[in-house]
């Protein structure tokens, strides 16, 4: 089974069981350890990053393909 690395926001059990239902995954949620710190969090780093960089390439291939269209 998958597991989903998700915010600190997005606890509680509700949440946990619609992933489950959705995609059949289980909720890992990363935390802070302390507030007004700058700490790496690993694993959240590295979605964080993905779904940045997914989006900035989604937005290049919209430009394009708006402009060849002109």
């Amino acid at each position: 089974m998958d597991t989903s690395i998700v915010d600190g926001a997005y606890t509680g059990d509700k949440f946990s069981d619609s992933v489950k239902e959705i995609i059949s995954a289980t909720t890992e949620v990363i935390k802070r350890t302390s507030l007004h710190t700058f700490n790496i969090l690993p694993k959240r780093w590295i979605i964080e990053r993905t779904l940045h960089n997914s989006l900035q390439a989604l937005s290049l291939a919209f430009i394009h393909l708006l402009l060849t269209r002109l």
